[in-house]
């Protein structure tokens, strides 16, 4: 190898050795990004020349590393966990949030709720038996049917309520999972036409997998 050889050679590492440090420069940029996946640069060795003709003999130095690329270091396995874990707390979150609405609405467990009148009138009818052919117990007892009644048309309406709420959640829910979706195919042509293009798609990677981390939230189920 010739002088001029070994010095273009040691350029080419030094060229590895700069991009490389660009590279960490901007993980540690990122470092508190929300999404951002570290990268590292990926090289590899440059042959040495091959030659030919009758006087070539003996094996050659290569001729330096190349930079082939920036890996995403993600794992496909752990976003994978990521986006059940965020499925199954989005519907939880959304199940506990209207058992809490519906147990607000109907009073429950509380002195005035539905299991409270009807402990009242089951323990009328206690009484009832008691006292047979005694007016008063009866009308205690009609009394309370009226509240158990009450109190049952009372709970229907709010659970209703609580319906018809839920289900305009779910439609502007809908309405987001769709805006996500579109967006997903979106990043998806673009990250095809970067890879055959030979760029780098690994920031439209992150966007797309924090949408469909989004998108196990709103739907509850793994994307």
């Amino acid at each position: 190898m010739s002088t001029f050889g070994g010095l273009n050679t040691a350029y080419t590492g030094l060229v590895a050795a700069r991009q490389g440090l660009d590279v960490v420069g901007q993980n540690i940029a990122n470092a508190g990004t929300e999404g951002y996946t570290r990268q590292r640069v990926t090289t590899s060795s440059v042959d040495a020349v091959t030659r030919v003709g009758l006087f070539s003999s003996g094996v050659g130095a290569g001729q330096g590393v190349s930079v082939t690329g920036i890996a995403r270091l993600g794992s496909a396995s752990l976003d994978a966990q990521v986006r059940a874990s965020a499925a199954a707390a989005g519907f939880s979150a959304v199940r506990a949030n209207s058992f809490s609405a519906v147990e607000a609405a109907t009073n429950e467990p509380g002195t005035s709720g539905l299991s409270a009148t009807l402990s009242k009138f089951w323990a009328g009818w206690q009484d009832v038996s008691n006292s047979v052919g005694d007016a008063a117990p009866a009308g205690v007892v009609l009394s309370q049917a009226n509240a158990v009644a009450g109190q049952i048309a009372s709970n229907y309406q709010a659970v209703a309520t609580e319906w018809s709420s839920q289900r305009s959640s779910v439609t502007s829910m809908v309405s987001e999972v769709n805006a996500a979706a579109t967006q997903v195919a979106g990043l998806n042509s673009q990250i095809r036409m970067t890879v055959a293009a030979g760029g780098s798609a690994n920031e439209l990677l992150d966007k797309r997998s924090a949408l469909t981390t989004t998108i196990a939230a709103l739907t509850g189920g793994p994307t």
